[in-house]
């Protein structure tokens, strides 16, 4: 089917249904599990790969480190470190496997790459063009070059003490030695207090994901995921049933003070909200997150809040497949976020509610019947 456009859209009337598709019930490889071990703890990942032979590179903000890995968990070689000279990060903000599996990592506060093996040995660094954007993340490699992120806040309106705010992000596409604007097709929305604890009312933003021909946007409120190229143009449009989530004040209120709030945060929040004359949406964005996979099928995470899962059971997440059919959902353990799927794996991080971030590999079989809906 085609809009009045010409544009293909693909139309799934019925909801996600279980796939077969089998995740191992434990990881196969747990890296930064133990904090005491003489690895030490993982912080602030920004980025995980698997590279030539299996091993597993991780980008640890926390250290300015590349470290190794093989599967069995073992660690190897460890690369970079925090400083300002070649091969040393100040701010790691993104990471890649490239051509050639060169590894490439982006340093927000020195706005420059460095370049790496897969092995770990010092390549090269290349900077960002002094007249350019400021860039504050490394997002993907596309055919067309590196996708980076700046970004820009701006208030869209207020209420006394409750603050709007949106971001209508245009991403950067750092291509040799030139840096040019991308289509705005991506924006977040919040609500908050101005307060020190910044205790946030609802947020909303598209999902987006990039991949070698542009990107993927999926609104968030709704089934629906836009297949575009890195000009803005659109592709394919793939549209499925999604059941938005009620937004429940007083079930967030009572979440926020399971989680730790002090009553005196939650009085002066609450009080700021209920006395004022703000209309808040009365749903929450149906997704919160998306990962494109090797074999081009869009996982997209369903927001879950605690209310809705008081036992942190897992995470639901839908699956579209790259000619835009509603494959169905798989249940992935709570808190795991995939960087990288492969035919037969997912490689993450998980982070726990109290932040520890741990590195999953889990096994991943693809069952046949998956193929249509």
């Amino acid at each position: 089917m085609r809009d009045s456009a010409g544009v293909e859209v693909v139309q799934t009337q019925a909801p996600p249904e279980p796939l077969p598709w089998r995740v191992s019930a434990e990881p196969s490889v747990r890296i930064g599990a133990d904090p005491a071990s003489a690895d030490g703890a993982l912080y602030r990942v920004v980025g995980v790969a698997s590279v030539p032979g299996g091993d597993i590179v991780i980008a640890n903000a926390g250290s300015s480190e590349l470290l190794f890995y093989d599967r069995t968990g073992s660690r190897g070689r460890v690369a970079g470190g925090e400083g300002q000279g070649p091969s040393e990060f100040m701010g790691m903000a993104g990471m890649v496997v490239g051509p050639g599996d060169s590894i490439h990592v982006f340093d927000g506060a020195s706005q420059r790459f460095s370049v790496f093996t897969s092995e770990g040995d010092f390549v090269r660094d290349q900077r960002v063009p002094t007249d350019s954007t400021l860039l504050s993340r490394l997002v993907a490699l596309t055919a067309d070059g590196f996708v980076m992120l700046p970004r820009s806040r701006n208030d869209a309106g207020t209420a006394s003490e409750i603050r709007r705010w949106r971001d209508s992000t245009r991403f950067m596409l750092l291509r040799g030695d030139e840096v040019e604007p991308l289509p705005a097709y991506r924006w977040t929305e919040m609500w908050e207090t101005p307060d020190s604890y910044g205790w946030v009312m609802f947020g909303g933003s598209d999902i987006t994901a990039f991949e070698a021909e542009g990107a993927r946007a999926a609104d968030g409120y709704d089934g629906s995921l836009v297949f575009l190229s890195l000009d803005g143009s659109v592709r394919r449009i793939a549209r499925w049933p999604a059941e938005p989530q009620d937004f429940d004040l007083d079930a967030m209120i009572q979440a926020a003070r399971d989680m730790g709030a002090s009553e005196d945060q939650l009085r002066d929040a609450e009080a700021q909200v209920r006395d004022e004359p703000y209309q808040f949406p009365e749903t929450v964005q149906a997704y919160d997150e998306q990962v494109v996979d090797a074999e081009g099928v869009s996982w997209l995470r369903r927001q879950r809040f605690p209310w809705h899962d008081p036992l942190n059971t897992g995470d639901r997440w839908d699956l579209v497949s790259a000619e835009g059919r509603l494959l169905g959902y798989v249940d992935l353990s709570p808190g795991f976020v995939p960087h990288e799927i492969g035919e037969s794996y997912l490689l993450g991080v998980s982070t726990d509610p109290l932040g520890v971030e741990v590195v999953h590999l889990y096994e991943l079989e693809r069952v046949a019947e998956a193929a249509g809906n």
